[in-house]
């Protein structure tokens, strides 16, 4: 009889961990988009993003029809449910963004351990990539100096003109005096700078104020 039991113990032990999923190793699934203009930035589609995700991890025995997803921007936005991200998204190309998946359980369908699907599909990253058969039109990073700044920055060839923008893509209006540029009134942050010197070669450089 004991050993009976203990047959039937083992089969359901057997049968539950063949049920289980098995979290890949922890860390964050690249989505990635082409800035096919080159011109600093790329739109992702989130949209079709998240239904592709559904099926990766379907494929890992995660069924997440059940599941609302959400995605945000840093970390203090996930907890306070600001700032969602949403199609289509915008983003620079010189940056990574980072961001974090909410899942929000319907009350059909399987459900799991809200920790357990944080630590699997939780981070997610945001790539975007210069479009390479373009890339004879933008040279290489111009010298500018000190970066990190505290606010004045040089440069080491005379400009034609500059845009800079922050990291969600907003324009900055800006002014350059004997190839030096002013920034000590933005934000503690980085922001994208692209221009063009005085020879006509165009530059594109990532900047960051202290």
């Amino acid at each position: 009889m004991k050993k009976t039991l203990l047959f039937f113990g083992l089969l359901l032990g057997l049968n539950t961990w063949a049920q289980s999923p098995t979290p890949p190793a922890p860390g964050c699934r690249i989505v990635t988009a082409l800035d096919a203009d080159n011109d600093g930035f790329t739109t992702f589609d989130i949209d079709q993003y998240l239904t592709q995700f559904r099926g990766e991890a379907l494929a890992l025995n995660y069924d997440l029809s059940g599941y609302a997803l959400e995605l945000y921007p840093s970390e203090a936005d996930y907890v306070a449910g600001t700032n969602l991200i949403s199609s289509p998204y915008n983003n620079i190309v010189a940056f990574e963004q980072f961001c974090y998946m909410k899942f929000i359980y319907s009350g059909s369908g399987p459900f799991y351990d809200s920790a357990e699907l944080t630590l699997v599909f939780g981070c997610h990253k945001l790539e975007a990539s210069p479009n390479l058969s373009l890339d004879m039109a933008i040279k290489k990073p111009m010298t500018i100096y000190p970066n990190p700044t505290d606010g004045l920055l040089y440069f080491e060839q005379p400009i034609n003109h500059i845009d800079l923008y922050t990291t969600d893509g907003k324009k900055i209006q800006t002014k350059i005096q004997n190839q030096t540029m002013d920034i000590s009134n933005l934000s503690s942050g980085i922001y994208l700078m692209e221009g063009q010197n005085s020879f006509g070669e165009k530059f594109r450089q990532k900047i960051v104020k202290k």
